[in-house]
């Protein structure tokens, strides 16, 4: 893969009006090719010099900087995609090169077949009734399968046909659910679609290394349209967190522990996760059969693989100090309640010696088995159906096993009974938590039940002393975010407040605002954070006071809107006309769906810049969509998410604190700037999006896209089909100089007066 060149200059952007795309321009920008470039003021945290040099047009990249696509020219759009005889897979990650530089530390590509990740594929075609279930990494230019089970001979294919590409791209890890390759834009003319293997269904969860970077996924696939529902797609998502384990737990192999700590600088987590024995179990049957056990497991406990698989726990295993009969008796009730617990199990062997071991289990279905790096479950999933309830991962670690020199003796208190894992895990008797939907700036969003109706549950970690920057922010996971150290001064800690200020000085009441139905706050050390982990708490964090924001808001169904334009929602065929060239497009914006949808958005903000509240960080991420009859799109959206909120008591204020690179103005870059007019910016994006059924800027790096934006002056360009009443609304909306913008309000009026029925 080389260098591409980037489009000549075209149109002024700057400047409020009408715009007309030249059929030719498939990157989707123009350039302000007059415009004198501006100074940057620190918005980019000292990079500047750097990104100039990546990004220039005529830059020689250095062979030992990441694969020379990723780097050098701007490329547009669709030439820095993967392609494949015309088919065009997903755009590039805006940190391809540290995760591809992640993916060749792990040193498994091209490795030979191993049994420990045949036993996962093997069982997940079992559980889900799937013919194909593969470990995926995508590399440079294909997907390698490190395990593939229904694909016969096939060890890799190239990176434009992969699905699991596309797992890559969220700002936070989160499954990828396609139910009908054929009704889905990404996949229909997909090759691996339309012949061999022909597939229609497919559910991947990223694999999250302990750096926070992608490798690729897990996933399953079908021949046939089907559903999953939240409980099997966290079942999915927690296998895909044992297959990192054994891909980090054999770096650590092949280095000595401490040069491995020193000098790879959290690639691999605790090294105690590695000693951590994962068994799988399923509850339904009466001795509870084993279905998984990993290496660590079988170094534990003294049984192998071939020992262990299929056999009942109650075969291998003895519960002290009670029978079974009454141990399953008492069982029966915890699970029925589907709660973490542990359990003391007792093996005796050949030789005599007895080993006691406390176990940990946990329902596979809802919860995490490593809340420190946890996958998200996307919100039209259905839940709770009860079908993977039977499942349940059980931990045991070294620590956790003892040598009973002597044998129990009558009388002695019994070690059976199942003890609930941790103390309260939320301050609600009333609701109930599920699996997890996504995470946020500042938090963690749960699916849950409140008095029987659906919810999300969102909880916001606040540290005391001010000292902590938030996971989301400081993670090599959540590229998209950036903290400009030389502007001014933004403790995470007062932006936080300054987003609860904003959620909660004002009844926010309008239709298309995620409702929040009530709130609480409470008190937490470090470690106990939201919902219990296995893992143990960062010793550098350990014992520090956090405080601990509970939200119950409503909750959204069909998922958000950055799903719906890759999806290919607001797209409908293009009818041919005599304005065609020799290439015309293949579909075109269904303006109706995106006349409704820009409107309810619009009506959203503007509803907030009218009392003072600006959102901070508008992206597709955090417009969510709800079931709705009233029109054909059979949603309503619904802006959520205020994580970068202000209350605003000037027209402007400086912050150290930035919502989505994509989205962002080229003054809030260069100044950190920040007033309602970057709430507008943003919105002109996401009409561009709607529009042009493509993820803005895709394929470039960050700081790309930051030269593109306040070095050469480029703005996204509307495609000639889009009619020119919408196409202008968003050229004014993104105009580079903030006054010359419309507020919401006038938006919304411009909106108004579009017909309906265009």
């Amino acid at each position: 893969m080389g260098c591409v060149s980037s489009k000549p200059a075209v149109e002024d952007g700057s400047k409020i009006g009408k715009i007309h795309a030249k059929d030719d321009e498939r990157d989707g920008a123009k350039t302000d090719g007059a415009a004198e470039a501006p100074k940057l003021n620190g918005g980019v945290n000292g990079k500047e010099e750097k990104a100039m040099k990546l990004a220039e047009p005529n830059a020689v990249v250095p062979a030992d900087q990441g694969p020379p696509s990723m780097l050098g020219k701007p490329s547009d759009a669709i030439e820095n995609r993967p392609q494949e005889n015309g088919f065009y897979g997903a755009p590039l990650p805006t940190n391809e090169k540290e995760r591809h530089e992640t993916l060749c530390a792990c040193q498994i590509l091209d490795s030979a077949p191993d049994p420990r990740f045949d036993d996962i594929t093997k069982l997940l075609c079992s559980i889900f009734r799937v013919p194909i279930a593969i470990v995926s990494l995508v590399d440079t230019e294909r997907q390698w399968f490190k395990s593939a089970q229904g694909l016969p001979g096939v060890t890799e294919t190239s990176r434009a046909t992969s699905f699991c590409a596309w797992t890559l791209l969220p700002k936070n890890p989160e499954v990828l659910i396609v139910t009908d390759a054929l009704e889905d834009e990404r996949f229909m003319e997909n090759p691996l679609v339309t012949g061999a293997p022909h597939i229609r269904f497919y559910a991947g969860a990223p694999l999250v290394t302990s750096n926070g970077m992608r490798l690729g996924s897990l996933c399953v696939i079908d021949t046939e349209p089907r559903h999953l529902d939240a409980e099997q797609l966290m079942v999915l998502a927690n296998f895909a967190e044992v297959v990192v384990r054994e891909i980090e737990k054999d770096i650590a192999r092949k280095e000595e522990t401490d040069r491995l700590r020193s000098q790879t600088s959290g690639l691999i987590g605790a090294m105690d996760c590695f000693s951590e024995g994962i068994m799988l179990v399923n509850t339904d049957s009466e001795m509870w059969n084993i279905l998984f056990v990993n290496d660590a497991w079988s170094r534990v406990t003294g049984f192998s693989r071939e020992e262990a698989l299929g056999k009942p726990v109650f075969g291998l295993f003895e519960i002290p100090g009670t029978s079974h009969e009454a141990a399953m008796a008492q069982y029966r009730g915890v699970v029925k309640k589907h709660t973490s617990f542990t359990l003391d199990l007792l093996r005796t062997t050949p030789d005599g010696r007895t080993f006691r071991y406390v176990t940990n289990f946990r329902p596979a279905s809802t919860d995490a088995l490593d809340n420190n790096k946890p996958i998200g479950i996307p919100g039209f999933a259905e839940w709770p159906s009860g079908q993977a309830d039977q499942y349940y991962f059980v931990t045991v670690n070294e620590k956790a096993m003892c040598s009973l020199e002597e044998p129990m003796q009558p009388g002695q208190e019994p070690k059976w009974a199942p003890k609930q894992v941790g103390g309260k895990r939320h301050p609600w008797e009333d609701v109930e938590l599920g699996p997890l939907i996504g995470q946020g700036s500042f938090g963690k969003v749960y699916r849950g039940v409140w008095n029987g109706a659906p919810v999300a549950v969102k909880i916001i970690h606040m540290a005391n002393d001010s000292s902590l920057i938030p996971a989301a922010q400081q993670s090599a996971a959540d590229p998209d975010f950036v903290a400009g150290a030389g502007l001014a001064s933004a403790t995470p800690s007062s932006t936080m407040r300054g987003a609860l200020e904003a959620m909660h000085s004002v009844d926010l009441g309008h239709p298309n605002i995620v409702q929040t139905f009530k709130s609480t706050q409470r008190a937490v050390q470090s470690g106990q954070e939201g919902r219990s982990s296995i893992s143990s708490p960062d010793q550098e964090t350990c014992g520090r006071q956090f405080t601990e924001t509970w939200l119950v808001l409503e909750y959204c169904d069909k998922g958000n809107l950055q799903d719906a334009v890759d999806r290919g929602v607001f797209n409908r065929p293009h009818r041919a006309n005599s304005m065609d060239g020799p290439n015309p497009p293949k579909h075109t914006c269904n303006v109706a769906a995106v006349r409704e949808t820009a409107l309810e958005i619009a009506s959203a903000l503007a509803y907030l810049h009218d009392i003072n509240i600006l959102h901070g960080d508008l992206s597709g991420g955090n417009i969510l969509l709800t079931s709705s009859s009233k029109d054909a799109r059979k949603f309503t959206c619904k802006v959520a998410d205020f994580g970068l909120s202000r209350v605003l008591s000037q027209e402007a204020i400086s912050t150290g604190t930035f919502g989505t690179v994509t989205h962002m103005p080229p003054e809030l870059l260069t100044t950190g700037r920040l007033s309602k007019s970057v709430d507008v910016y943003a919105f002109g994006v996401l009409l561009w999006e709607m529009c042009t059924g493509k993820r803005p800027w895709a394929g470039l790096m960050q700081m790309q896209v930051i030269f593109h934006v306040t070095i050469q002056n480029k703005s996204l360009e509307f495609p000639s089909t889009v009619p020119e009443e919408l196409s202008s609304i968003g050229a004014k909306c993104m105009s580079k100089d903030p006054a010359e913008r419309p507020t919401m309000k006038e938006v919304v009026v411009a909106l108004e007066r579009l017909e309906p029925s265009e």
